[in-house]
């Protein structure tokens, strides 16, 4: 005995007990897998278990286990109680009575064994392993009878009690019982509705008066003919739909197959690799290559063993959904392409549509994508006003539905069921615009409420008002590019539909010259400033735009590209020029506040970014002296411009040029501008004594101008600025060249504060510049290309002449 107690416990698998202990006639009906026939003999093997349990390896096994066995125990005792201890269930006859009861609920049966288990949470699914275990389970049978499952014992059953027992829920259940159903006419055609298919409504109703006489047929509100035309039909259809779910699970193998080969020859690959690579390769990059062999090799065997077992749900499901096209393809349970109305729209309707589109459409040869893009956002409506017009000079009554034209576009799709069911030649297509927001991206939601913070920080009527006039929100944005002559760079707003030929010879074709090249490019940049102020709708609050500017920079793509420089550069001329930055009111014209502003930052930047020892180099080495003879000359050009610009002006107060020329003295700066230069550029090592008192007379001319245009009382600029942008990576907050420029323009302007706030990736759109690249668009291009070439090739020229051109 000692020896069978070592292997006692669940032997077989929990799928594999569920499986045998099947009655192979009912499922209903569960059978223990107990050898023991006999229930004395099993409560005595019971008793035996749980005394070497106790005894001998009480160390070894655990205390719930010991639990179970308890609790099967009582549910055998209260089985083979003896006569005169029986349940209530059996006192209405007594005579039928057996030694022992042996049948008990399985509910009471379950409480018997839940209330010997105290440090496990049971249920019902362990407990009906346990009672059919091969091991320790209990010689009984699992039946069901009226919806309630019994516990009996196999050899000795109070059979009699049972069905007594049964037959009173048989009983109660009749009088609880519902009044049959009873399917109408009116009942059908309820049921029929809900129905999406054709073939599922007629299937249904043949199915409900296949087995009817033709006078019940017409009670149901069936028609008999028809159910008796639908009968070889229906059938032809069952056995077509067999056939393809055979054909569907060969296809199903076949692909296995060829995957598990393709996996094989992959592993394969990846092994040569690592075999050849051995002595050569990062001992990293080899494990990352046998992770890789592993999860081929376990996917290969996931397939493997789906092929083995075809009765597999995965297997099951890929072979009806293979079953599924299939039937489509062969148009099973639809109708024949030749029934339904007739269509609205005819060929040549649809050909002078796709006409109307090639005359906007422009494909060119630079360009990878063969799409058209235009810059009006077209609507379906759209092509309905177009075709109606036609249709309208020809005598014929225009079309109502707005989407009939546009549902003749090619699908995007080709292997889909809706591109099967196309009708049209598929002339045009329609896409989607590139860079599609992505709305279900968290960091989104998460980078726009920063934005949202922000405004309500700078603009929110708790902000004090002394507070929100130094405060300014600057959205920028780079557009990609706009090639002269042509309309590429003008289109593309990502609200708008994009429609194109399919035939890419029907469209317009730019001529291939070398112009417009590459270095023609132009890259506008959008500044839109604004501020905001706080209003109350309906009790709440909200911000709304008080004073908006928009400014665009076209630069040479080429030549200057998108990045921190450019975008500081950009920003200290609009600080410069334009009044939306100012806090207070100027007493000067703009021309000339302009002109200080100017002149008061140049001279501020030289003077902060002097490094005394820096200058002391300058008469050592090569590389100090040639980088302060470009300061200075940067210095003085910028003072000359701004002061070129200033005089070239047609009018000009008499006050203004007083103040510049009498108390200022900018021409005194250009000269020591001059003069130092002039001693730097003289060689290329220079003595640091020979122009240390240049250097210095320059720094307190400047100091000087500064100080004297900060007496002029100009407009204060404002100092808390918020500034708006997409994620690029050139003029990301985390590029080194942003992080130094922000710091340079924040000491030139005395800034008390300066934010850069970046869009998420995929959610540029809700960039406020966005609207100003917009703008640029709708007032430069219609989509239609532009005709750049002005004069013919050889023009006005004879043979001769082009004869004798080089």
């Amino acid at each position: 005995m000692a020896n069978s107690v070592q292997t006692i416990g669940h032997k077989l698998g929990r799928s594999e007990t569920r499986k045998y202990s099947t009655h192979p006639d009912d499922p209903e009906i569960k059978v223990s897998l107990c050898p023991c026939n006999d229930p004395f003999v099993n409560l005595e093997r019971l008793n035996s278990f749980e005394y070497e349990w106790t005894r001998k390896e009480r160390s070894t096994r655990p205390e719930y286990k010991l639990q179970r066995l308890l609790g099967l125990r009582d549910v055998l005792n209260h089985l083979l109680m003896p006569r005169g201890n029986f349940p209530d269930y059996l006192e209405a006859d007594k005579e039928t009575r057996f030694a022992v009861i042996g049948f008990l609920t399985f509910k009471d049966a379950f409480q018997l064994y839940s209330s010997q288990i105290l440090f496990e949470q049971v249920d019902e699914s362990r407990f009906t392993l346990d009672i059919l275990d091969e091991q320790i389970g209990l010689s009984v049978n699992i039946v069901k009878i009226v919806n309630v499952r019994y516990i009996v014992l196999k050899n000795i059953v109070d059979l009699p009690g049972l069905l007594i027992h049964s037959k009173q829920l048989q009983e109660q259940s009749k009088d609880n019982q519902q009044e049959r159903f009873h399917l109408g006419k009116n009942t059908l055609k309820q049921i029929t509705r809900t129905m999406d298919t054709e073939y599922d409504r007629n299937i249904a109703k043949w199915i409900f008066s296949v087995n009817m006489s033709h006078s019940q047929m017409r009670k149901a509100g069936v028609d008999p003919q028809k159910v008796v035309r639908q009968t070889d039909k229906n059938l032809k259809i069952i056995e077509e739909c067999e056939s393809a779910v055979v054909e569907a699970q060969t296809k199903v193998e076949q692909k296995l197959k060829e995957k598990t080969k393709c996996i094989q020859e992959k592993v394969e690959e990846r092994q040569n690799q690592v075999n050849k690579r051995k002595r050569t390769w990062d001992q990293t990059v080899l494990d990352e290559l046998e992770d890789e062999i592993e999860d081929l090799q376990n996917h290969k065997a996931k397939l493997e063993d789906e092929l083995k077992s075809p009765d597999s749900t995965s297997f099951k499901l890929k072979v009806i959904r293979e079953a599924k096209n299939i039937n489509e393809k062969k148009r099973i349970k639809r109708r024949k392409l030749g029934q339904g109305r007739p269509n609205a729209i005819d060929e040549d309707e649809e050909t002078f549509v796709a006409r109307c589109i090639e005359s906007k459409a422009t494909y060119h040869d630079r360009r990878k994508e063969t799409t058209m893009f235009i810059n009006r956002r077209v609507k379906c409506k759209n092509l309905l006003k177009i075709l109606n017009k036609r249709r309208a000079d020809k005598g014929k009554a225009p079309l109502r539905s707005t989407t009939a034209i546009w549902n003749r576009s090619k699908p995007r799709r080709l292997g889909t069921i809706q591109a099967s069911r196309h009708v049209g030649k598929g002339l045009w297509s329609c896409k989607k615009p590139p860079k599609a927001e992505d709305l279900d991206n968290e960091n989104t939601h998460h980078q726009r409420f920063h934005i949202k913070n922000m405004k309500r920080f700078l603009f929110s009527s708790k902000v004090p008002e002394n507070a929100q006039k130094f405060a300014i929100i600057e959205s920028r944005d780079d557009h990609a590019f706009l090639r002269p002559g042509t309309s590429v760079g003008f289109e593309g707003s990502r609200t708008q539909k994009i429609l194109t030929p399919v035939a890419k010879e029907n469209a317009q074709v730019l001529p291939k010259y070398d112009f417009p090249e590459s270095k023609m490019y132009c890259a506008p940049g959008a500044h839109r400033m604004f501020t905001m102020k706080s209003v109350t709708v309906d009790e709440k609050e909200k911000l709304v735009i008080d004073s908006d500017e928009h400014y665009v920079f076209c630069r040479p793509k080429h030549y200057v590209d998108s990045s921190g420089n450019t975008w500081a550069n950009e920003e200290m001329e609009l600080r410069h020029t334009t009044d939306i930055y100012h806090a207070s009111d100027s007493k000067y014209s703009s021309e000339f506040t302009t002109l200080c502003k100017r002149l008061r930052d140049d001279c501020f930047y030289y003077l902060d970014t002097n490094v005394a020892e820096d200058f002391k180099r300058s008469g050592d080495n090569e590389e100090y002296t040639i980088y302060e003879e470009k300061r200075v000359a940067h210095l003085k050009r910028r003072v000359e411009l701004a002061l070129e610009q200033y005089e070239n002006l047609p009018e000009k107060r008499e006050m203004e040029m007083k103040t510049l020329s009498d108390t200022l003295r900018v021409r005194d700066v250009v000269k020591k501008c001059v003069t130092l230069h002039t001693n730097l550029a003289k060689s290329k090592t220079v003595s640091y004594h020979s122009v240390q008192g240049d250097h210095k007379r320059l720094v307190k001319s400047l100091q000087k101008v500064v100080t004297q245009i900060e007496e002029l009382e100009l407009p204060v600029m404002k100092s808390r600025q918020c500034i708006r942008a997409d994620s690029g990576p050139g003029v990301g907050c985390g590029n080194h060249e942003v992080q130094f420029r922000m710091a340079e323009v924040a000491r030139i302007s005395n800034a008390d504060m300066r934010i850069i706030l970046h869009g998420s990736r995929g959610d540029s759109g809700q960039n406020e510049a966005e609207q100003t690249n917009s703008g640029v668009s709708n007032a430069v291009c219609d989509g239609s290309t532009i005709e750049w070439e002005k004069h013919k090739r050889f023009e006005n020229l004879t043979s001769e002449e082009i004869a004798g051109l080089t």
